[in-house]
């Protein structure tokens, strides 16, 4: 799904790097539609959900689900995903991964 939204090149660099990205260049790559102060996040997410609660609830079901299936199923999509991640779970790079998140510090792989 992130492929569609970024486009394969952008989607596989960030899966490839695992870098982090700040919120003006996934506003730039589409990824959010806007970018506000932390302050300010609950009352603008409201504000939209007051703004679409406004319109007919069918029409705006209807619209969700026409969103809604232009991507794969996403079933499928998670299914494969676990597929190719539970192997890793556990291992010594996974466990590097998480312990060098924790202290922000660079990961030290080793392939196992």
């Amino acid at each position: 799904i992130l492929s569609a939204v970024v486009g394969p090149g952008i989607a596989a660099e960030m899966a490839y790097t695992g870098r982090v990205y700040d919120a003006q260049w996934a506003l730039a790559k589409g990824l959010v539609n806007e970018v506000v102060p932390a302050d300010d996040l609950m009352s603008q997410a409201e504000s939209l959900a007051q703004e679409i609660a406004a319109n007919p609830p069918l029409a705006v079901k209807a619209t969700k689900a026409l969103f809604n299936s232009h991507y794969p199923d996403l079933n499928r999509v998670i299914e494969t995903e676990h597929r190719a991640n539970d192997p890793l779970r556990g291992t010594s790079d996974q466990t590097e991964a998480v312990q060098a998140f924790l202290e922000k510090r660079a990961p030290r792989f080793t392939g196992s």
